[in-house]
């Protein structure tokens, strides 16, 4: 333009009924204006608004030089806000330097990215696809076809945790030579997933549901961890004293050990006071009153609560066995406690020791008198009835005279008459000093009769085999 068009002050229009071109040098069109109102840059049917090509290679379409701190190409909204878009290249950016040729796509706003068509494609290396989001939302990692919400495709596809600070890394990965899932890390096996569902710890090859190469550890609890029902059968848990227990659908949880008894959770089961009798709190028994007194150390039982002297109820051949539970006497007090009684006032009549006698059908056998302290404890319960013969001490030969022998067990008490015993061949005690008794006429395994009923002057008579009786006292005899 030249001449008038130079000072043109006032808005001027440049019309024409066919494309505008401006051309340098003469004939090469460089920008032009279709007529649909498309504006071309380096080429003439502008396909776009703006439409901007260009056949050199290694050259940008636009290039911005400068200190400028926005973006080197900036679209603004009509209020001016600053870079709302902008692209970055081989510059400082509020990130960080960008590397010579890297580009950084930034939006001061948030930035959407959006296609009215069915996919988005994100490609690298020759525009070879790598991932893809598909109209559903879907998107695929080396797959056009992902088929939920994200899908991993290649062989043997991992994911790869890695840590900032240079320590262990976690995989996880379809392990398609071994037909598995795999989560692994950097310094061994982990977790293995078996197409058949077996799921491996510590191993590739799981043979069962939950095969695990080296340890298990289960939380303890001080109370059931959840409600035992139908939908947690067979669910296993560990109790705050190390005992397992199982669900069982319609009992409760129970104790493994039988999958009978009620499982127990607290630390310790004490003794309470049922009615007249006593009892393990959690509504099992002891054997013996022994047993009460001093339950096993790896159990959870514990002799505390309502303790002391007293109706004790026990199962003397345990929760299995045939004889129902039963309550007896307790001494808890005397050397320590633990002596169990149970009086029979009209049962078999018994001479000697290989008789059957009512004790054995309750698991009992007839008293086996420990001590003198022992027999004062008896005493002090029960009338001269129970003692018509001397109980539970007996001799396995004929004969003898032992006037010179104090009737006593050597072992526990030196000296004494090693030639008499009582059935579980432990400590026993008559006297402390000789007696005219046993004379002589004694027969094997017979019952001695008793004439006297104090701790400081027990005496007895052999005379063959003539004393009998029907009214004993039983003991589970487990106190040594």
């Amino acid at each position: 333009l030249s001449g008038a068009w130079a000072g043109l002050t006032s808005p001027a229009v440049l019309q024409s009924t066919g494309p505008i071109s401006l051309a340098s040098p003469l004939n090469t069109p460089r920008l032009t204006v279709a007529t649909n109102g498309n504006v071309g840059i380096g080429t003439t049917a502008p396909g776009a608004k703006l439409h901007v090509t260009s056949s050199a290679s290694n050259q940008g379409l636009m290039e911005t030089t400068g200190a400028a701190t926005e973006a080197d190409w900036v679209v603004k909204n009509d209020q001016g806000d600053g870079a709302l878009f902008g692209i970055y290249s081989s510059a400082t950016t509020a990130y960080g330097a960008l590397a010579p040729r890297d580009a950084y796509l930034y939006s001061g706003r948030p930035l959407n990215v959006m296609s009215d068509g069915s996919v988005i494609k994100f490609s690298t290396g020759g525009h070879v696809e790598r991932v893809r989001i598909d109209g559903n939302g879907n998107v695929g990692l080396g797959t056009a076809t992902p088929p939920s919400l994200l899908s991993l495709y290649g062989l043997n596809s991992k994911i790869t945790l890695m840590p900032s600070d240079g320590g262990a890394w976690f995989e996880l990965w379809n392990d398609e030579v071994n037909d598995s899932l795999r989560l692994g890390h950097s310094s061994g096996n982990g977790i293995t997933v078996k197409n058949s569902g077996y799921v491996g710890v510590g191993t590739t090859s799981p043979a069962a549901t939950i095969d695990i190469n080296g340890q298990m550890r289960l939380a303890k609890n001080a109370s059931a961890p959840f409600t035992c029902d139908s939908a947690r059968d067979s669910s296993i848990a560990l109790t705050a004293n190390y005992s397992t227990c199982i669900c069982r659908s319609g009992t409760g949880w129970v104790k493994s050990n039988d999958g009978y008894s009620t499982c127990v959770w607290s630390q310790f089961v004490g003794i309470v006071l049922n009615g007249s009798s006593r009892n393990w709190a959690d509504g099992t028994y002891a054997r013996s009153c022994y047993i009460y007194k001093n339950p096993p150390s790896n159990s959870s039982y514990q002799y505390s609560g309502d303790i002391g002297d007293g109706v004790y109820t026990i199962d003397p051949d345990g929760a299995a066995g045939s004889i129902a539970p039963f309550s007896v006497t307790c001494d808890m007090t005397t050397e320590n406690g633990g002596w169990t009684y149970y009086p029979v006032a009209n049962g078999l009549q018994t001479y000697r020791y290989t008789d059957n006698n009512s004790c054995k059908s309750l698991g009992m056998d007839i008293v086996m008198p420990r001590s003198k302290s022992h027999w004062d404890s008896m005493f002090a319960r029960y009338d001269s009835t129970y003692f018509v013969t001397v109980p539970g001490v007996y001799k396995a030969a004929d004969g003898g005279n032992y006037a010179s022998c104090i009737m006593r067990n050597p072992v526990s008490y030196s000296p004494g008459c090693s030639d008499w015993r009582v059935g579980d061949g432990g400590r026993w005690w008559l006297r402390d000093a000789t007696y005219s008794e046993p004379s002589g006429d004694y027969t094997a395994n017979c019952w001695l009769g008793q004439f006297k009923f104090s701790s400081t002057d027990i005496t007895y008579n052999d005379a063959s085999c003539a004393y009998s009786t029907t009214k004993y006292i039983c003991s589970t005899n487990d106190k040594p």
